[in-house]
């Protein structure tokens, strides 16, 4: 979102984590002396610009009826076709029966000028990445963490939701110490019979444009942790198997400091599609197999061979901390290196 400064004319933008009545121009740095209305966005006043999400970005706001503080994602209706704006109105109509704990469904959404905008509760606390880099959990902390994401992550496919955009990103580790979910902007409904059609017609017209114009497959998600069925430009077809693979990118990383395949764009995805991971321990030392197997067994390539649902992965993170049965299993060691 851009402020018209009032001295040079120059569209501006705010940086993040700098308060919007503190804003000052890009180009000529003077106070951009935003009034309340400018501020504004429905019965919201911006505060702060906190980042960017799918489809948009994302501002401390709050209510004028209430002095709690919230999060709001822009968008603008420019960057929408009629089909995106259905889609995306029944993803949020569907996220808003998600209820906490763990978990941060929308509120409110509506329409302000250029916009749409959709609403959710504020989580004070940092992305898991951040924490990451703070606290530097060792393994037993990182595989209960991923096991309470799991939890939440098993919540809202009991619902029928697919989340296909887990990431550290969109994973708040509040003041407690405990994971909050956020971000349900490409998340897939399996229990909505109309916008699973609208997601199969725009599957199949996207098909044939990319066949017509002989470009590769489009994705759904963040590289480094889609899994290899999204990679593959089917992200239609992603399940609660493709989000599971995501959960065990996540729990790698926190374990080994690292995701599995270093490197970035078409490089990267052939390493989803192809690649052959090391298992953790080959990193850091001090990782039991039992995590070995887990992380292995949720980032395996075939959706088959993973996990059946994330609440298996979170027992079995759960039972390697207490030193129980997993029901992963130990390792060919020559085969994962």
């Amino acid at each position: 979102m851009r402020f018209l400064c009032k001295n040079c004319g120059f569209p501006a933008t705010v940086l993040v984590g700098v308060p919007l009545v503190e804003a000052v121009c890009n180009k000529c740095r003077r106070p951009l002396e935003l009034s309340a209305d400018e501020r504004r966005v429905g019965r919201y006043e911006l505060l702060e610009s906190i980042g960017s999400g799918g489809y948009g970005t994302v501002w401390k706001a709050k209510c004028d009826d209430s002095e709690d503080c919230y999060a709001l994602k822009l968008i603008r209706k420019s960057s929408f076709s009629e089909d995106d704006r259905i889609h995306l109105l029944r993803q949020i109509r569907t996220s808003q029966h998600l209820e906490p704990p763990r978990v941060v469904g929308v509120q409110d959404f509506g329409e302000a000028d250029d916009y749409w905008f959709s609403v959710s509760d504020f989580v004070v606390g940092v992305p898991l990445g951040t924490w990451e880099k703070q606290h530097h959990p060792d393994p037993n902390c990182s595989a209960m963490l991923c096991a309470e994401i799991a939890d939440a992550v098993h919540y809202i496919h009991g619902r029928g939701l697919v989340h296909r955009d887990l990431k550290p990103g969109n994973i708040i580790i509040d003041l407690e110490g405990r994971p909050n979910l956020i971000d349900f902007g490409l998340s897939k409904c399996e229990s909505d019979a109309d916008l699973m059609a609208i997601e199969r017609y725009r599957a199949a017209r996207e098909s044939m444009q990319r066949c017509r114009a002989g470009s590769r497959a489009a994705f759904l998600g963040t590289p480094a942790y889609m899994s290899p069925e999204q990679a593959s430009g089917n992200s239609f077809h992603a399940s609660a198997q493709s989000d599971v693979y995501s959960l065990g990118i996540i729990l790698y990383e926190l374990l080994c400091g690292r995701r599995p395949f270093a490197a970035t764009g078409r490089a990267l995805v052939r390493k989803i599609l192809a690649g052959r991971p090391r298992r953790p321990s080959r990193h850091r030392h001090n990782i039991s197999w039992q995590l070995d197997a887990i992380c292995l067994k949720a980032i395996a390539r075939r959706p088959e061979d993973r996990y059946a649902t994330a609440a298996d992965f979170a027992d079995d993170c759960r039972n390697a901390v207490a030193g129980q049965p997993v029901n992963a299993k130990p390792l060919r060691w020559s085969f994962w290196r």
